[in-house]
């Protein structure tokens, strides 16, 4: 898990940045920042596979009673994922804590946040992805799933096919 909990620190400090000189006026991130945060998630994905490793390796030294105990309550690094969609953005804190804390309370160790784009036009609406606003939202998702022991990666665009808004193109 440290190697997800300092990507995901990275991640943090990476939508904390405030530059205005640095800022690319047309999305609010700068293409430092972006890199950053795409070096981070990487090092996430690309470091899965090896914990999966060692927790087969871990299970091959353990006797069987051992081995039942541990099925029966796994570790947080053998417990499930979730895609945790954030539909055009309308998300509160209160519902943020919300849902963490239900994940927690479930068994679920982690979650992709997805800004999920467009729900269409009657859907409720919240902050544009990556605002000031919806990085103060990203930051308390951090915050309180440090306090829960959930680890977080983030989706770093926008939209239904994770391509963001083509601009018209």
């Amino acid at each position: 898990m440290g190697d997800a909990v300092l990507c995901t620190s990275a991640l943090y400090d990476v939508l904390t940045l405030h530059k205005e000189n640095d800022m690319d006026r047309r999305n609010g991130i700068t293409r430092r920042a972006f890199l950053a945060g795409g070096t981070g998630a990487s090092l996430v994905l690309s470091g899965m596979p090896t914990w999966a490793l060692w927790n087969l390796q871990a299970l091959d030294e353990q006797n069987p009673d051992q081995m039942e105990k541990e099925f029966s309550t796994p570790p947080d690094a053998a417990k499930p994922w979730t895609y945790w969609w954030w539909l055009d953005g309308a998300v509160s804190k209160k519902g943020l804590t919300k849902d963490l804390e239900e994940m927690k309370e479930k068994g679920i160790s982690g979650a992709l946040i997805f800004d999920a784009g467009s729900g269409g036009h009657d859907s409720p609406k919240g902050p544009a992805f990556m605002s000031d606003e919806w990085r103060e939202y990203f930051r308390h998702a951090l915050r309180e799933a440090g306090r829960l022991g959930i680890e977080i990666g983030v989706n770093l665009c926008s939209g239904w096919d994770a391509g963001g808004d083509l601009g018209g193109a």
